[in-house]
This record gives C-alpha cells, sequence and structure tokens, in this order.
C-alpha cells in the first residue's frame, strides 16, 4: 500500500538534532521491489504556460528558504510559516516577490535551480495544497504548473528540458516530469510498489534515481526513455538523499545512518560509517573527489568533509549547536550551509555561512532573527 504523504527528509535529521543528541537514523525511506518496466503515461495535464525568462545576472547567487524563527522547533522543522524564496547577491539578500501568505516548503529540497540560471522552480502552498512555481532568477513571472495532490522535490534536469516531482495525486506519493511551462506531464512510478519519492537526475538526463520512504529499501534508477526500473542497492537498508557523481557512473545516498556509495549497477563500492554516529545529507564535490556532509560523530552536528578516494575526514565547523544542509559552489571553492546561532526547544535561529573546504575563512552570508534554511548555489555562468 503506498503513503498518502510526501515526507520531509530534512524532518528526521532535525528532530533528530532535537533529541538530546541521542543517535538514530535521520531519514526513514524506500521499500523498492524488483526491477520492472514501466510504461510511460501520456500526458495527463497542463498549467498556465510560464513567460519568457530573462537574462542571468552576472555574480554568485544563492537561494534559500527563511522561516519565523519564534515557532516552536518541530514546527519550523516542518512547515516553515511565512517562508519566502531569498535571492543573494554578492552578500545582499533581495527578497524574491512571494506573498507573505504561508509558502509551505515543507518537500524536500522546496527549490530547484534551472541549467542556465534564468529560473527558480520552487513549491508554494499559496494556492491551497503544495504546489510547484516556475518564476526568474529575479522573482517576476511566477506560474504556477502543477495542479493536484501534494507536491514537492522539485528536480530540474541537466538538459533543462523536464522537472521531475513527487506528488500524491490520487492519493499516492509518485515520481511525475513535466516540463517547465507545465504541460506533458506524466508519471513515471505509477506502476511500482512503494510510495517513490525524492528524485535525482544522472548528469546526462537519461535517468532518475529515486528512493521510497518509511520503509526499508534500496534506491532505484529508472530509465526516462524505456521506463524500465531497478533496484540499485541492498533492500534491506533504509535509503535516502540519492545523488549521482558527475560522470554518472556512481551514486552517494544515505543507508541507514551511514553514507553509502555504489556504482549505477548496484555494486557497493564503498560505505563510510563511525560507528554509531549519524551521517547525512551527503554532498559531491563538483570534481566528484570529495563529499561534505553533516555528522555527530563528535557530539554535536557539525559539517565535515571527505575524500571518495581513501576515505580522509576533515571536520569543518565549531559549533555548539547544530549545522545542516552543506552545498557546494559549482566552483568548489566554497560550501554554504545552515548554523544554528541559537538551538532551544522553544526558539531556533539558522543562518547561512560559507566556509572553504580546508576549514578557512567561515563567514556568515545571510543573517536574521529567523531560521534560513537550504543554501543552494546557482549554476556555474
Amino acid at each position: 500500500m503506498k503513503s498518502n504523504r510526501i515526507l520531509l527528509a530534512c524532518v528526521l535529521v532535525l528532530v533528530t538534532f532535537s533529541a538530546c543528541g541521542t543517535p538514530a537514523p535521520t531519514l526513514e525511506l524506500p521499500t523498492a521491489g524488483p526491477a520492472a518496466t514501466v510504461a510511460v503515461p501520456r500526458p495527463t495535464e497542463t498549467a498556465s504556460p510560464v513567460p519568457p525568462t530573462l537574462p542571468p545576472p552576472a555574480g554568485p547567487r544563492i537561494l534559500y528558504s527563511i522561516a519565523d524563527g519564534a515557532l516552536p522547533v518541530a514546527n519550523t522543522f516542518t512547515v516553515p510559516r511565512g517562508a519566502g524564496l531569498i535571492h543573494v547577491e554578492n552578500g545582499t539578500s533581495t527578497a524574491l516577490g512571494l506573498p507573505s501568505a504561508e509558502n509551505g516548503f515543507f518537500n524536500g529540497t522546496p527549490f530547484d535551480w534551472s541549467p542556465d540560471g534564468r529560473r527558480v522552480v520552487f513549491v508554494s502552498t499559496r494556492a491551497g495544497s503544495a504546489n510547484l512555481y516556475v518564476m526568474n532568477a529575479d522573482g517576476s513571472n511566477a506560474a504556477r504548473i502543477t495542479t493536484g495532490g501534494e507536491n514537492g522535490y522539485p528536480a530540474w534536469s541537466p538538459n533543462g528540458e523536464w522537472i521531475a516531482f513527487a506528488s500524491t495525486r490520487g492519493g499516492e506519493s509518485n515520481v511525475y516530469l513535466t516540463r517547465p511551462d507545465g504541460t506533458e506531464t506524466s508519471c513515471l512510478t505509477c506502476d511500482l510498489a512503494g510510495s517513490e519519492t525524492s528524485p535525482a537526475w544522472s548528469p546526462d538526463s537519461a535517468s532518475l534515481a529515486f528512493t521510497i520512504p518509511d520503509e526499508p529499501g534500496p534506491v532505484s534508477i529508472i530509465h526516462i526513455a524505456t521506463g524500465e526500473a531497478r533496484p540499485v542497492s541492498s533492500p534491506e537498508l533504509r535509503s535516502a538523499a540519492p545523488a549521482f557523481s558527475p560522470d554518472g557512473q556512481w551514486f552517494i545516498f544515505e543507508c541507514e545512518q551511514n553514507i553509502c556509495l555504489n556504482d549505477i549497477y548496484g555494486l557497493t563500492l564503498n560505505m563510510f560509517s563511525s560507528g554509531q554516529a549519524v551521517e547525512t545529507q551527503p554532498r559531491i564535490s563538483p570534481d566528484g573527489k570529495q563529499i561534505a556532509f553533516i555528522s555527530n560523530r563528535d557530539g554535536n552536528y557539525e559539517l565535515y568533509i571527505m575524500t571518495i578516494e581513501g576515505g580522509e575526514v576533515l571536520r569543518l565547523t565549531t559549533n555548539p549547536y547544530p549545522e545542516m544542509h552543506p552545498a557546494w559552489s559549482p566552483d568548489g571553492q566554497w560550501i554554504a550551509f545552515a548554523s544554528a546561532t541559537v538551538f532551544q526547544e522553544t526558539y531556533t535561529n539558522f543562518d547561512i555561512f560559507i566556509i572553504r573546504p580546508d576549514g578557512k575563512d567561515m563567514q556568515p552570508l545571510a543573517q536574521s532573527p529567523e531560521n534560513e534554511f537550504f543554501p543552494l548555489w546557482s549554476p556555474q555562468e
């Protein structure tokens, strides 16, 4: 029986943060079935056309979501109220024209850049249920591109032609594809058992990796053209947050409370573990040689990097409160992340910082009395 909800991958991590440091698996995902062939349905819906895009502005840019820091911890991390996208350019933050109504950034990473950096797809509940919208990078011309159910986990294909997302339309969570203008929407996983979510693109835009929340099960990869899906990790492990390597030949993912590295055929190449510690939110560097991740191996959730070859680990931060959501800059020279400056039962404050991969030059990028989450760099321009 498929789940009737799309789960937030980060919520369990954050709940773990608030549970007095007790190690526990951060993300509870997958139960993938055996390899299957899926007939991809014909387009089932259309949506409002997206207006012409603007040329990308010069300079590095980061998106992040902002939430009311006065909310209780669970509410803040689950459904940020009054949330909005923030555009950061050269150290200056500007709201991207979203309404003050609740925007519901709670279904996984709440937004993604188009590969040319000119547009953003994001999740909003401005019309009631959670839906996907596409807007220009300056916040103009936002257009809704989904209808029905709760929609989240948007992922723009590297070739710019598709947006993958998870949706509960029909009462079950599945992975869908749609054009950036909301046309040609089709379900990729409706014929598979489970409740599929967390789509992640291969670099050639030919395949998607996905996971299934709530139960132990593998990461699966589905080929877009044929609809063929196959498990590529152990069905006995809870798996989450898959991400392909830059060359598309291997991927990393959360396996229970560790970080695993498999090739695209399902062979386990490595499992990075530090005993009972929680290792979570792995992010591959642009050159494919390092992984940034969050771990409580030293007692608090800190930011680390690790080499793929050799597994050498370097701790980058020292903070009495948690860090989360690491994100590499496109040139690999910086890592952005959210860091708590206040962490109490009834009040938290997370700000966005950047740091060099060697742990030097840490500096604040976005600070306010509210919570800033999910930093995401624009593509290399």
